[in-house]
């Protein structure tokens, strides 16, 4: 099932699907490859602090801290119907 990174459940384990690039700038998105996020990767919410619009996520041996708002722009896929 595809939904947005910050829709995922917490601890949840997903697969990076796409970047929607007409909604972050081109240096974000830049930044986001670099740390990781290609197409096939794994993800995980580690957690979600709302109060802050922040989301912690874990990919590879990496932990970062994104903005909710950014987040919504990362299409990830469950594996689930």
């Amino acid at each position: 099932m595809k939904t947005s990174l910050s829709s995922l459940e917490l601890n949840k384990i997903a697969q990076i699907d796409f970047i929607n690039q007409d909604e972050l700038k081109a240096e974000y998105i830049l930044e986001l490859i670099d740390y990781g996020f290609l197409p096939g990767t794994e993800i995980e919410v580690l957690q979600k602090y709302l109060s802050q619009n922040k989301i912690v996520v874990q990919i590879g041996r990496t932990r970062l801290s994104l903005r909710m708002s950014d987040a919504m722009h990362i299409q990830v896929n469950t594996n689930e119907n």
